[in-house]
């Protein structure tokens, strides 16, 4: 919860007086990003919390240095994709694009924990795939553009629910949608 990033998204209107929810609502965002991370997304057949707590069990079951490790390269990586939300979608990152009444559309002010959990491993699988901060950034206005489409048009219809079918298609969505927009500049010269 130290990452800087991850509090502006986390509160984009006090990041710089973050301090610990004691409800722990950041950490299980963070755990959460931590277990949907490197293809963890694809053992979540369960409920939440068993999937949380499977995580937990297996990291525990690894010698000391084994862990260190992993979640060294966890944690670069759940920086490298709260870069890119933060610059990308800015106040609106991992928030609801919707309706407030017609024709007035706005990101919801809480972080949506189904998206939170799509996008994040979404965002990594990308980087993964090789593509840079830089090309997030470039294409900052059209990545936004085509998400809000996605909220817009009903394609992305997001439940307080996640089960693991719905986890499938909302990542689904999104990364065709965001590596369209990526691959679209690549395109262009």
């Amino acid at each position: 919860a130290l990452n800087k990033d991850f509090q502006f998204i986390y509160n984009p209107r006090a990041w710089d007086k973050y301090e610990l929810d004691p409800k722990e609502s950041d950490r299980e965002m963070i755990l959460r990003a931590l277990a949907f991370s490197s293809d963890g997304w694809k053992k979540f057949k369960t409920s939440l919390k068993s999937f949380l707590n499977q995580e937990l069990l297996s990291v525990g079951n690894l010698e000391e240095s084994q862990v260190t490790e992993i979640l060294e390269k966890k944690k670069k990586m759940f920086e490298r994709v709260m870069k890119v939300g933060r610059e990308v979608f800015r106040e609106g990152a991992f928030r609801k694009w919707e309706q407030s009444k017609p024709g007035n559309w706005q990101f919801s002010k809480a972080i949506s924990l189904p998206l939170w959990d799509s996008l994040c491993s979404v965002l990594e699988e990308l980087l993964v795939l090789g593509y840079k901060e830089l090309d997030f950034r470039k294409n900052q206005e059209t990545i936004n553009k085509v998400v809000k489409n996605l909220f817009e048009e009903e394609i992305l219809v997001l439940s307080n629910r996640a089960t693991k079918k719905q986890i499938d298609i909302w990542r689904s969505i999104l990364k065709s949608a965001i590596k369209s927009a990526l691959d679209n500049d690549k395109r262009s010269f």
